[in-house]
């Protein structure tokens, strides 16, 4: 029976182990990143909150890059703008209304959104 002998400094595998040795480093690599994913903030263990503007815009700009994918150009303006509207310091709305605004060869208003 494989016995794992814990210690302060390091986890070590007992030498009657059937454990490989390759075993042992991929269970002492995993608990080191267990232990030091969360304290270098880590997304998959943050629990900071988005706040709801945030969220409406990140919606509305994949609504409108949906809408752009299947032709509807003006459908997509229109979520970009309300993106804008949800978020008014959101970069990418922003460059997403000027390259639908530039397509559609109103140069002037996209590079207006650009320098906002």
């Amino acid at each position: 029976m494989a016995r794992l002998v814990l210690s302060p400094r390091i986890f070590s595998v007992d030498a009657h182990s059937p454990i490989q040795p390759f075993a042992a480093v991929r269970f002492t690599l995993l608990a080191i990143a267990m232990i030091v994913m969360p304290a270098m903030g880590c997304a998959t263990f943050s629990h900071s909150p988005v706040a709801d503007n945030v969220v409406r815009c990140r919606e509305r700009c994949q609504l409108g890059l949906e809408a752009s994918r299947t032709g509807d150009r003006e459908k997509a303006r229109e979520m970009y703008s309300a993106a804008i509207e949800s978020c008014p310091v959101d970069e990418r709305a922003r460059r997403l209304l000027a390259e639908s605004l530039w397509t559609a060869g109103e140069d002037d208003a996209a590079v207006e959104q650009m320098r906002k």
